[in-house]
């Protein structure tokens, strides 16, 4: 079985940079983390790998991030994933057993309906810069690609391919072709066409095996290929007890005495990994005190 793998190349023949993932294995771990169905799940699938190839865009190996969101009035309300520059990815999905008849754009609709796209980068230069563009083609793929070349002004290619079999998830990848200020026309035309004219779908392609360099070489002919970087994609949470005793610590007053009162303590989950964290009554007194004591310390 192949690993996961981010990849940035360039093709200084065209004038152009790729960026390419291999996140199968990443994709079936996280739908079934979430016991997404195959609706709920390709949506998932589809928004991670996309994720990714933005997440390549960043500066390679270092800490810089990002949060790529769909926030909508459908059935699934959002679905989020947030990746950073070493191939460190995690995803959720409000609702992972929506469902919806029809194709792959039927599906989009509903499940997502009316919505935004947006994507926080955080660069390490201060606060963390978004942006929002409408979703407007009902395509994962489609919409990033609008997001970047009307959000970011860089002209963007994005193919995204997914593939189930016996209801798992058995493939996803994309990649992701940008140009460079010097760019010629010609060279956007020749791959726009090589996309379009593509023998074999990269679901296909992907479903069987093969390797998404392989695919993308294809589609570039005779034009060298420069492997820049290769990064290995790891599902990774980024959530521990002490980042949810911070979120509780901030709880009103009111609700953590309920909590004790009710329950005893907490019981609480992470929505990416759904690993549990128990709190105790104490724990959570100990949050009330510390209010009490902040309190009281403030100047009147």
């Amino acid at each position: 079985m192949k690993n996961d793998a981010l990849y940035r190349l360039t093709c200084e023949t065209e004038k152009l940079r790729i960026y390419a993932a291999d996140c199968s294995s990443s994709a079936r771990e996280l739908l079934s983390i979430h016991m997404a169905n195959p609706h709920a799940g390709w949506l998932l699938a589809e928004s991670l790998a996309a994720g990714l190839l933005l997440s390549a865009t960043l500066k390679a190996d270092s800490d810089q991030n990002l949060t790529f969101r769909f926030q909508g009035n459908g059935k699934v309300r959002q679905v989020i994933v947030q990746a950073d520059a070493r191939g460190n990815v995690r995803g959720y999905i409000s609702d992972p057993h929506a469902f919806a008849e029809g194709g792959k754009n039927r599906i989009f609709a509903e499940l997502i309906g009316p919505a935004l796209l947006n994507i926080t980068k955080d660069l390490g230069f201060g606060e963390p810069y978004t942006g929002v563009s409408p979703v407007l083609y009902g395509s994962v793929a489609k919409d990033t690609a609008y997001y970047l070349t009307s959000s970011e002004q860089v002209p963007s290619a994005i193919v995204i391919g997914t593939a189930f079999g016996d209801e798992n998830i058995s493939a996803a990848g994309g990649f992701l072709i940008q140009t460079f200020p010097d760019t010629p026309v010609a060279s956007i035309e020749k791959i726009e066409a090589a996309i379009t004219s593509a023998g074999e779908s990269l679901s296909d392609h992907l479903k069987f095996g093969k390797g998404i360099l392989e695919y993308v070489a294809a589609l570039f002919g005779k034009s060298e290929l420069k492997i820049l970087s290769q990064s290995a994609v790891t599902l990774s949470c980024r959530c521990s007890r002490d980042l949810l005793a911070q979120t509780l610590a901030r709880v009103d007053t009111a609700e953590l005495r309920d909590m004790i009162e009710k329950d005893n303590g907490a019981l609480t989950h992470c929505s990416f990994c759904k690993k549990e964290f128990r709190f105790t009554a104490q724990e959570l007194q100990s949050f009330i005190d510390a209010k009490d004591e902040a309190g009281d310390n403030q100047i009147h």
